[in-house]
């Protein structure tokens, strides 16, 4: 058997109530700024870099538009700034399965129809066939089907 762990402490009432007046007194803090001019310049022209994307402009075509006026940024970094800017869009859920229908649970709740079965005029070759292993065994994949050698040859 196991030892089992002794059940956790409560910590102290009135250390939790002064955690919790500490917390909610806190004062709201102001977004973060970017630490590069680059991403700066490109928060702010955010909306206008976008309509020149819209023009059908691509992300290169806007870099070098932006290093002819002395912003040096690959496309690349451009795109990926841009992502960072981009509103966050909120995660859908998903919907549940619509509950069935009348006709679905009526369908569900019958008994599922048996197969027929046709009478031969030679019945017990019938259940030799029935019987019979499959024509091709199954047989176990090795790591020379799949790896083309084995693992204790040189590759």
């Amino acid at each position: 058997m196991t030892a089992r762990t002794p059940p956790a402490k409560k910590p102290p009432e009135d250390k939790v109530l002064a955690l919790r007046s500490a917390l909610r007194a806190a004062p709201k803090k102001r977004a973060a700024t970017p630490r590069s001019p680059l991403k700066a310049a490109v928060a702010q022209l955010r909306s206008d870099l976008l309509a020149f994307r819209a023009k059908g402009y691509s992300g290169a075509e806007l870099a070098e538009v932006m290093r002819e006026h002395g912003f040096e940024i690959s496309a690349r970094t451009l795109m990926k700034y841009m992502a960072e800017f981009a509103p966050r869009r909120p995660v859908k859920k998903k919907k549940p399965p619509p509950a069935p229908t009348a006709r679905e649970t009526k369908a569900a709740s019958a008994p599922a129809p048996t197969p027929r079965v046709t009478q031969r005029a030679e019945p017990a070759r019938a259940s030799l066939l029935i019987a019979a292993p499959p024509s091709m065994p199954m047989r176990r994949r090795q790591a020379s089907d799949v790896l083309g050698h084995r693992f204790d040859e040189d590759v």
